[in-house]
């Protein structure tokens, strides 16, 4: 995994906003309990723009590419500053789905992100060497409903860990 100390090359308003909606969801979560997370939610649109963006900082080919959905499978909060969000995801170009996994943490006084570990993309042959079946086909469904059953057995394309200090 690919390990970077220092900014996470977001702009402060995105940051900010993604600060303030986890913080609400943590504020309201036991530690160890899941929580859900509409893929309409204000969060998910933010990680839909931030993902990118910091996968564009460490990989070239991340240049221009978006995300056009975020289907979250699994939301559960860790600790009272950190939680771990599973699922898929659509890449925008060829609306492919595909696997993500993200652990972000918050700093103490939750006014910042400490750090930010970003898995996505199931090694392949499709687009940025991810496979996926097409976010609208029966087998884009079947990855929906069996991605937790198998998702500590990816070999993720993208691995990030991004500590902020």
């Amino acid at each position: 995994m690919e390990k970077t100390t220092g900014s996470n090359h977001l702009d402060s308003n995105t940051e900010s906003s993604i600060v303030s909606e986890l913080s609400v969801l943590l504020k309201q979560t036991p530690v160890g309990s899941g929580f859900q997370l509409e893929p309409s939610s204000n969060l998910c649109f933010l990680l839909e723009i931030a993902i990118p963006q910091i996968l564009s900082c460490h990989h070239s080919e991340w240049q221009g590419e978006t995300l056009d959905g975020i289907f979250v499978a699994s939301a559960q909060k860790l600790d009272l500053e950190s939680a771990q969000l599973s699922g898929t995801c659509i890449l925008m170009r060829d609306q492919s789905l595909t696997p993500f996994s993200l652990r972000l943490v918050l700093d103490s006084s939750h006014s910042k992100l400490a750090s930010w570990q970003i898995l996505l993309g199931e090694s392949g042959r499709g687009h940025l060497g991810i496979s996926g079946p097409s976010c609208h086909s029966d087998k884009g469904q079947i990855l929906q409903y069996t991605l937790m059953a198998r998702i500590s057995h990816i070999q993720w394309v993208y691995a990030i860990q991004l500590d902020q200090h």
